[in-house]
């Protein structure tokens, strides 16, 4: 280890994130070695359902390789500052990854239109009439408060599609998407 930390002081970290590039694994140790504390730091802010110490660790380690490879010494940022930004950005994502609601199985999923209303428990025409007002009275509440944008993002967001699938087949971007869904929730949380 004595020999990594002195070998570590005879290269900038642009050298060595070039040898990395080349596919030097000497040359990404020594890196790894040099940024374990600010991994452990980067990494000590966040924390996801799911992962331990060692996940986050393994990121920003990935972090640091994205950085070795997409450095760019012309920029003005110092290559710690971009390893900084990297391994942030691994992070957030794992983070949002973790916190992203679950896609609902395919064989569970009903369309709406083909939804039976009723309960089980009550087969009283009177509970039946009401159940299905109520059913239309949403389905009209949805027609007038949302776009048309807004509804076909719904219909497939509640199909189980991913954001990218339907950004996609809308022709639309997956912010587009996210930005729909944003005003989905603010329109029917308002009652």
């Amino acid at each position: 280890m004595a020999e990594l930390l002195s070998a570590q002081d005879n290269f900038p970290d642009v050298a060595l994130a070039e040898r990395v590039r080349g596919g030097d694994n000497d040359a990404f140790s020594l890196l790894s070695e040099k940024y374990k504390g600010l991994i452990a730091s980067i990494a000590a802010k966040y924390s996801a359902y799911g992962f331990d110490k060692g996940d986050f660790l393994q990121e920003g380690l990935l972090g640091l390789l994205w950085a070795c490879k997409y450095f760019s010494p012309d920029k003005s940022s110092s290559f710690k500052n971009f390893a900084a930004l990297c391994i942030n950005r691994r992070y957030l994502s794992m983070v949002r990854k973790a916190n992203a609601k679950r896609t609902i199985p395919s064989d569970q999923i009903v369309p709406i239109e083909e939804l039976e209303i009723s309960d089980h428990n009550s087969l009283n025409p009177e509970t039946l009439f009401l159940e299905r007002e109520q059913a239309l009275a949403f389905e009209k509440r949805l027609n007038d408060t949302l776009s048309p944008l807004e509804l076909d993002v719904l219909k497939r967001y509640l199909s189980g599609m991913s954001y990218q699938d339907i950004a996609q087949e809308l022709d639309v971007s997956a912010k587009s998407v996210d930005n729909a869904l944003q005003r989905i929730k603010k329109k029917l949380s308002k009652d």
